[in-house]
């Protein structure tokens, strides 16, 4: 089975790969949208650099130093990579912008096409390896790496449909005129369509390293399991608190206890303990789980 270190190395080294020509053909041809591509693929090369590092240092155990260990990593990588990506968006389609008003660009369709062509290829295959890949790997990180890949695939297609398009223009006499406009009008549409997918990996990001409560079905099954055992063995109260992320899911709980309920010894506390971990275990995400018995509820607050 591939490892996440060996899926990531690969990547870098594709996108570099990809980088490299596209750059190349990219001031060969004086298309915009190849330059979109190419610089894509330039953060991309970063981006998956960025990730590798990142992974080897969360694969490091040193539990002394991060005790909690390093699982706020993982968000914070994907809300870098995706930040410098919508940066990259939003440059490629303000410079289009200024192209397309001083009146678009001639590019040379016959490389252009070749390449296009052949980087729409590349891409997919790249992009459905490393997918089916990362299925083995349970990993954020992984998975960012596949959606940056199908964008520059996605992007990749746009690029060859671009110089189809401006082909048949050209053969067929149609529009001609127009033609130096679509380039960087392919540009804008494929930025603007493509800025909603950097936007919700930031948010869910965001949202996993502020510890946003899960609203989920986890968070309502745990929830059902606690007003439970609270009538079960007399508690006053409970108090549930429950994030997730990738590959972590927090919970704590803490029960209210008086003398009247069952539950006065540790190895009482203990048996609770074991029935919420025997209950959970159908949650496939690594789990935190802390579940105090308090007297005062203060100190559950």
């Amino acid at each position: 089975m591939k490892t996440e270190k060996q899926l990531l190395t690969q990547s870098v080294l594709f996108a570099l790969m990809f980088a490299l020509v596209g750059i190349v053909v990219g001031i060969i041809t004086q298309s915009y949208v190849i330059a979109f591509d190419g610089l894509y693929s330039i953060m991309s090369v970063m981006l998956s650099l960025f990730a590798l590092v990142s992974y080897r240092f969360m694969s490091k155990h040193d539990w002394k130093r991060y005790p909690f260990g390093k699982t706020a990593v993982e968000p914070l990588v994907i809300l870098v990579q995706n930040s410098i990506l919508l940066m990259v968006l939003l440059f490629s389609v303000g410079g289009a912008i200024l192209t397309l008003a001083s009146g678009g660009r001639m590019v040379d369709t016959s490389i252009a096409l070749s390449y296009s062509t052949l980087s729409a290829l590349g891409c997919l295959i790249i992009t459905l390896y490393i997918h089916h890949q990362s299925k083995k790997v349970r990993s954020g990180i992984l998975k960012a790496e596949t959606t940056h890949w199908m964008f520059d695939t996605i992007v990749s297609f746009g690029v060859l449909l671009t110089f189809v398009l401006i082909s048949l223009m050209d053969h067929f006499n149609v529009w001609v005129s127009y033609i130096p406009l679509v380039d960087p009008f392919v540009v804008i549409l494929m930025g603007l369509a493509f800025i909603k997918m950097p936007l919700v990996q930031i948010i869910e990001a965001i949202k996993e390293i502020i510890g946003v409560h899960e609203e989920g079905d986890v968070s309502s099954t745990i929830k059902s399991l606690i007003k439970r055992l609270e009538k079960e063995y007399i508690f006053n109260e409970s108090f549930l608190r429950v994030s997730s992320g990738r590959q972590m899911i927090w919970i704590e709980i803490d029960f209210v206890v008086d003398e009247t309920s069952p539950v006065q010894s540790i190895k009482d506390q203990d048996m609770i303990r074991e029935r919420i971990d025997h209950a959970l275990k159908s949650i496939k995400s690594d789990k935190w789980i802390t579940v105090s018995f308090v007297g005062d509820r203060k100190w559950a607050l």
